[in-house]
């Protein structure tokens, strides 16, 4: 197990170090530079640089990360400042993070700020709190509040005690006595639909407005 610990700031030329075992770096440590490595990393202190592991991710209550986060799984408990790509990740009711999120599933207590992206399921519960310009995901279960853009290609279900504000485009749609919705909403098959022809008739506006230098000099003469 590597430790990192200490009060004072840690950084030098090597602004790259590889680990190849449980990595924990405490509180009160400030690090400069990026983890690369196969097994675990818990974050207690302050980093600036990325991480990338195989294996976990944890930052605790008092961890910060200003970068990006690449592992399996990431639980965070404190603040990450930067996007985050996993298979599974868990932001307890202390977290926050901000930037961007891609992920399989997500089980979301505390607050986000940016772009969502889940392929299999994205679980708000009841402290959640999430501002967003897209948040997707096949499922989403909503018992916090989401504020932006939501789509959910297969249902979106709003318990008792969530709240949902903004563009909301969904398959199918489940809500409990209690659950509110503000906002327009579309079908995510009638969504798709607009946005295929509008494609299509962009690139035939593009098509019609292409003029060969041959036809420009007849213009020209006329």
């Amino acid at each position: 197990m590597a430790l990192f610990n200490g009060n004072k700031k840690k950084s030098g030329k090597n602004k790259h170090s590889n680990i190849n075992t449980a990595t924990i770096v405490t509180a009160c440590t400030e690090i400069t530079g990026d983890l690369k490595g196969s097994d675990t990393v818990h974050i207690d202190g302050t980093l600036h640089g990325n991480i990338i592991v195989d294996n976990m991710v944890v930052v605790g209550k008092s961890g910060i990360i200003n970068g990006n986060i690449k592992a399996q799984k990431i639980m965070v408990n404190g603040n990450v400042k930067g996007s985050m790509t996993c298979v599974d990740l868990e932001i307890m009711q202390s977290g926050k993070v901000s930037h961007r999120i891609d992920a399989d599933k997500i089980i979301l207590d505390g607050e986000v700020e940016g772009t969502i992206l889940a392929k299999t399921s994205i679980n708000i519960l009841r402290n959640g709190r999430v501002k967003t310009d897209l948040l997707k995901s096949e499922t989403i279960i909503v018992n916090g509040s989401i504020e932006g853009k939501i789509i959910a290609t297969e249902l979106l279900e709003v318990g008792k005690d969530g709240f949902v504000q903004g563009e909301i485009v969904v398959k199918n749609i489940k809500t409990q006595e209690g659950g509110r919705m503000i906002g327009s909403m579309a079908t995510y098959e009638d969504s798709m639909k607009e946005t295929v022809e509008k494609e299509n008739t962009e690139k035939e506006d593009k098509t019609q407005k292409i003029v060969t230098p041959q036809e420009e000099e007849k213009s020209s003469k006329k």
